[in-house]
């Protein structure tokens, strides 16, 4: 790439805080996921895509990079056990404000069956919502 991206920061994964992210687009037209943490590690907290219409598990070892365009759809499933995943996101070409982002995508149904709501919760980092892409 030689832009610069218009935000950097660092996401952290773990059963007592943030446990997962449910299915959605990211507010850049192009996103780079660093693997600040080896996927092998970790109970849980694996990088899912759509690609073809299916589900697709993307393990990672630590330092590589995923790039993607805004229209993937992509999640991470729940941290489960003490370890803690890490990576770095760098957004490209902002495509919305912050204030407007939502994450849609799956029914309260679905995401309650693949993300109970017993332990942590979520809250995006851009609205402040919690557990808004349920609804």
């Amino acid at each position: 790439l030689t832009e610069e991206p218009h935000e950097i920061f660092v996401r952290r994964y773990s059963a007592a805080t943030r446990p997962w992210v449910g299915f959605h687009f990211d507010r850049s037209s192009l996103t780079m996921n660093v693997a600040l943490s080896d996927d092998q590690g970790l109970e849980g907290g694996a990088l899912l895509a759509i690609v073809g219409g299916e589900v697709v598990r993307c393990d990672r070892a630590e330092g590589t990079a995923t790039l993607h365009a805004s229209t993937l759809l992509h999640a991470v499933t729940r941290v489960q056990g003490p370890a803690a995943r890490y990576s770095l996101i760098l957004f490209y070409r902002q495509i919305c404000p912050a204030a407007a982002h939502r994450l849609v995508e799956c029914s309260v149904a679905t995401m309650d069956l693949l993300y109970p709501p017993e332990e942590g919760s979520y809250s995006c980092d851009a609205c402040g919502d919690s557990r808004r892409e349920l609804e």
